[in-house]
């Protein structure tokens, strides 16, 4: 699996918190209200961004375990998570997701995961889809990359370079041949067909021109990944990178990237299938 740094993730969480659809976080939130001392299992959780999302709202004794393959990433999260109220059980677990997840959500009350499912494949969605409905977990996915970008002021090339970092998502990521931005709306169509009801809300970045570091960070990453692509010339991409960091510098920059969340949980355990659209 393709790992991030943790000052990534740290650039990104202010972003990510802002744009968790809160109708979808509450409906996680709920699924695990009156258990005593419920167990959530985040899968690929970097440096804790779902427990700090989600753990003040569940309350006390909550029991948390975080998977990820980064053992800097799970002890950074044991860090920044450690000690906070309502935490009964903190456990970190390093392994690699690409391998069958079932071992580690076995005991789950809900399982989570954030910005994942978009570096995974279908064959790989629908074995842990598979894996959710065998057991009856509810499943709370949030920030599925789902391909939207806009940006101003615009360039003539921004089109071109969102559809050559769409097609980098699709590339292998170690789980096989990514879904990229199709993500949400597979998942969707094989929660569905498990039989789950299943939520789905926007949940888009909306970059502010206070977070500079952070955009230009996204900005640089996009060129990487259109040139890895190739059909854009070296001069080509250079002059967008340019153009694009000049307004983040001038602070005029303001980039929006679509994302997408979502909750399921078996039908068996709601009396009205409760369904949303994007």
């Amino acid at each position: 699996m393709t790992g991030f740094s943790a000052d990534w993730l740290s650039l990104r969480e202010p972003a990510d918190e802002r744009a968790r659809a809160r109708e979808i976080r509450d409906a996680a939130v709920r699924s695990v209200a009156g258990k005593a001392a419920p167990r959530i299992v985040d899968l690929a959780c970097g440096t804790g961004s779902t427990l700090r999302a989600l753990a003040p709202s569940i309350g006390s004794a909550q029991r948390w375990r975080l998977v990820d393959n980064d053992p800097a990433l799970l002890e950074r999260a044991r860090s920044e998570c450690g000690g906070r109220a309502g935490i009964e059980e903190l456990e970190t677990i390093a392994a690699d997701l690409a391998d069958d997840p079932g071992a580690v959500i076995a005991d789950a009350d809900l399982v989570t995961t954030s910005a994942f499912l978009d570096l995974v494949s279908e064959d790989w969605a629908a074995r842990l889809v598979a894996t959710l409905a065998n057991r009856g977990l509810p499943f709370y996915a949030a920030l599925s990359y789902d391909g939207r970008v806009s940006c101003e002021p615009a360039h003539p090339l921004d089109d071109r370079i969102t559809e050559r970092v769409n097609r980098h998502q699709r590339g292998d990521k170690g789980f096989g041949p990514a879904l990229g931005p199709d993500a949400a709306q597979k998942i969707v169509e094989l929660l569905e067909r498990a039989d789950f009801s299943v939520m789905q809300a926007r949940s888009d970045w909306t970059c502010r021109t206070s977070e500079p570091i952070f955009q230009s960070e996204l900005i640089g990453g996009w060129a990487l990944a259109a040139g890895e692509t190739g059909g854009i010339s070296a001069d080509d991409l250079a002059d967008w990178k340019a153009f694009r960091l000049a307004a983040v510098a001038a602070g005029r920059s303001c980039i929006r990237v679509g994302h997408v969340d979502v909750f399921a949980r078996p039908q068996a355990d709601v009396p009205t299938a409760v369904h949303g659209s994007v």
